[in-house]
């Protein structure tokens, strides 16, 4: 059975850069330097070398063996039946917990203009209009993604370029 390519190549390259582009990349450098101080530019530079030898890695094997479900199907081709069930849990539990960190993330940004989605005495703890939006957020999620991966690449492509240039900051 042939794959179907229905993304494009503007898409999955926006499905890329977006992954990589996400809300972590405010708060990684944030917990890293507040917990390693100056070595973590160190720290930085080793894991983004291990993880440049992992993708080119993993891009030599996907170009020899292009089959669909990569993720869980060329374990199996390379490392057998154990290794790939371990990758193919391992995938699913971090698209199935990807979307509640976002809204996480997104509550934590909103709290600097919206105050009253926090409760005032807590450490980044949700008010009950902030468990509201957060949960409102996670169904605009949820339908987004059930609309299809070509509805949803073409909405990532757009708001990959709106936030591109982004001029957020984390809040105090």
């Amino acid at each position: 059975m042939a794959l179907k390519r229905s993304i494009g190549a503007v898409g999955l390259t926006f499905v890329g850069v977006s992954g990589v582009v996400g809300s972590g990349w405010l708060f990684a450098p944030l917990l890293a330097a507040k917990y390693a101080g100056p070595a973590a530019i160190l720290v930085w530079l080793l894991c983004g070398v291990a993880v440049l030898l992992l993708a080119l890695t993993f891009a030599e094997v996907c170009g020899r063996l292009p089959v669909a479900g990569g993720l869980g199907r060329i374990p199996f081709f390379t490392h057998g039946r154990l290794v790939a069930a371990a990758m193919g849990w391992t995938a699913w539990i971090g698209y199935l917990v990807a979307a509640p960190i976002e809204v996480a993330v997104m509550m934590r940004y909103l709290a600097g203009p919206f105050p009253f989605l926090e409760d005032p005495g807590t450490a980044h703890r949700l008010s009950a209009w902030g468990v509201a939006a957060a949960v409102a957020m996670l169904a605009v999620m949820t339908g987004l993604n059930a609309l299809g991966v070509a509805f949803f690449a073409r909405l990532n492509t757009g708001l990959t370029w709106l936030r591109s240039p982004c001029r957020w900051s984390l809040p105090p």
